[in-house]
């Protein structure tokens, strides 16, 4: 009975540890909150966010690879010039160690180009990140685009 009681505890912190491992990768760092909005009716773009939290004494460096079922994905950073927002592309971001990285709508976010086929709220996507030289897989959430605030931008 102990023996079948210690294999099952084994067991179960063998998936804790499988689950952990598949979310975060290194425990340096940890993403929360990975997000893709529903694109709206006939829309060839949408925005995605996360929250990357690096918790090392070196700096991190972000690229998103791909995202599937999006033909083309770009990351972009909203810069103040003239009084104007104006949205950048950028190859990656920067997180410094013991900083947050928050991509958020109206800041640094992720940008989603042609959909290769219809998304709906729920949906599991799986997006390739690049932080440093390491490929991660995160999973992303698409969620209800009632959720965004009037500030929120997708005029790309």
């Amino acid at each position: 009975m102990k023996k079948q009681i210690l294999f099952t505890l084994f067991i179960a912190a063998v998936g804790v540890s499988n689950v952990w491992a598949k979310t975060n990768h290194d425990p340096a760092w940890f993403i929360s909150k990975p997000r893709v909005y529903l694109p709206t009716p006939g829309a060839k773009a949408t925005a995605g966010y996360l929250e990357l939290t690096n918790k090392s004494k070196k700096s991190i460096t972000v690229e998103l690879k791909e995202m599937k079922p999006f033909k083309h994905v770009e990351m972009h950073e909203t810069v103040k010039e003239n009084e104007q927002a104006k949205m950048i592309q950028v190859d990656r971001f920067e997180v410094l160690p013991d900083t947050k990285l928050e991509l958020v709508p109206g800041g640094k976010h992720l940008m989603l180009f042609e959909p290769q086929k219809p998304l709906k709220v729920g949906q599991k996507l799986k997006g390739v990140l690049k932080l440093n030289d390491k490929t991660s897989v995160i999973e992303f959430e698409v969620i209800p685009r009632e959720t965004q605030t009037t500030e929120e931008h997708h005029h790309h």
